[in-house]
């Protein structure tokens, strides 16, 4: 493969794509999203003996095991779409990479995703 398009054409060299995570990547973006998701886990394991599994979550929602429990997972869910929009609200989050997918694009893609982890 020739990579013969030069970086003032708007193009980079292969080599420099190749080692690059994303133009969006931020470690500190990361480490942030890592702590919150790894606290939650933590939490809900000590607190109710439970693993933290959105699939698992929200198959919940549907078969609603107890009041209680429905009530718990269904403030969970809400909880995980009304921080990412008010993240992506107000641009804490930008998710520029998925912009161009479209919601109903990335619905069915995540509906996939969770029907695969119940398999």
């Amino acid at each position: 493969f020739v990579d013969n398009m030069n970086k003032s054409e708007g193009f980079e060299p292969l080599e420099a794509r190749a080692f690059r995570i994303s133009e969006h990547f931020s470690p500190i973006n990361a480490a942030a999203g890592g702590l919150a998701i790894g606290t939650v886990a933590v939490s809900r394991l000590m607190l109710w003996g439970k693993i933290t599994g959105i699939s698992g979550i929200l198959a919940g929602i549907i078969n609603k095991p107890s009041p209680l429990d429905w009530a718990a997972r269904l403030a969970f869910a809400g909880g995980m779409v009304s921080c990412g929009s008010a993240m992506q609200a107000t641009h804490i989050a930008e998710t520029e990479p998925m912009k161009d997918m479209g919601m109903a694009r990335l619905a069915v893609a995540g509906t996939l995703v969770g029907f695969g982890t119940q398999l």
